[in-house]
């Protein structure tokens, strides 16, 4: 099969399949949140939803917060905490 790369940028990985059908892979995660002023917001990563590490924090201002991660391996699942 000749999967014929025709575009690669930091979000995506797009492809044309010898069919003609267009496919396309996210590299990376997008996450959107809330903030709350005054108050820090820990983003964490987890590959079994058990163990979890705090990959950022962010200090809080009231706004929308938009954050983008690499997929590094097929489970790896995030979560926000406010303290």
């Amino acid at each position: 099969m000749d999967y014929g790369i025709v575009a690669i940028d930091n979000t995506a990985i797009s492809a044309t399949l010898s069919s003609g059908t267009a496919v396309a892979a996210k590299t990376v995660f997008e996450m959107d949140f809330q903030t709350s002023a005054g108050h820090k917001s820990y983003i964490e990563s987890s590959p079994d939803l058990i163990q979890w590490v705090i990959i950022e924090t962010v200090s809080g201002t009231g706004s929308a917060m938009v954050r983008y991660y690499p997929i590094t391996s097929k489970n790896r699942f995030f979560r926000v905490v406010q303290d």
